[in-house]
């Protein structure tokens, strides 16, 4: 199946598969240093606990950062999902309401969801069995949650526009629910050990008029596409 090709049928699948090409972020990776003129003088030491600022969501992983951008936590989509909640926790600076998942299509698993306002950890009821399946994902329906900014890999954001969007394989919109709606699939990683299959960062944009109006409503990570 072409990796460029987005079906109508993927938004029944949202929090499951969606197919697409490749590309790399450079979201995460730290600037080169520069020299500073020849300058040697070090920079100011900083005091007190860092404050959480940004969670960066990767098709590999998420990571948690402070205000000048280091990196607090990370996880790996094939970790177990237990400490990663503990660490969305104590950024967000609350602790999550959590209750039963139902199914809400027959590929959408049973399991547990911890919610934030405008973020969702959803844990699936079978086993984590890494590298090939994960049981778990973040969806993210706002800008912000509490203090942290969330921005996919390379600062994409709920509310921005389509206009502004990087998606792998284009936007292909669809009419949905008396307007339009669009998958956008802002950046892949091959899956270890399984030929032709890749985990995403998706975004789902939907606007009540034209194309001009599709906007980001939610950040998927990670989303799934098995090759054969």
């Amino acid at each position: 199946m072409p990796r460029a090709a987005l079906s109508l049928g993927a938004l029944a699948l949202v929090g499951g598969l969606a197919l697409a090409g490749c590309a790399g972020s450079a979201r995460l990776t730290p600037p080169p240093p520069g020299d500073g003129g020849g300058s040697t003088s070090a920079a100011p030491e900083r005091t007190g606990t860092p404050r959480a600022a940004e969670l960066v969501l990767e098709a590999e992983r998420f990571a948690i950062l402070d205000e000048e951008g280091s990196v607090l936590a990370e996880h790996a989509w094939t970790e177990d999902p237990s400490a990663a909640i503990d660490a969305l926790a104590g950024a967000i600076g609350t602790e999550a309401e959590v209750e039963a998942h139902e199914p809400e299509h027959a590929d959408d698993p049973s399991g547990t969801e911890y919610h934030w306002p405008g973020l969702e950890v959803r844990v699936s009821d079978f086993e984590n069995d890494p590298p090939m399946w994960t049981n778990w994902k973040i969806h993210v329906d706002a800008e912000r949650v509490g203090e942290l900014l969330v921005v996919g890999p390379r600062g994409e954001h709920v509310g921005q526009t389509g206009a502004e969007l990087e998606c792998l394989g284009g936007i292909d919109p669809f009419e949905a629910d008396g307007g339009l709606a669009a998958l956008c699939l802002l950046e892949d990683a091959p899956v270890a050990g399984a030929p032709g299959s890749f985990r995403y960062v998706q975004s789902l944009l939907g606007s009540s008029g034209d194309v001009d109006g599709l906007r980001v409503e939610r950040l998927i990570a990670p989303t799934e596409n098995y090759g054969p």
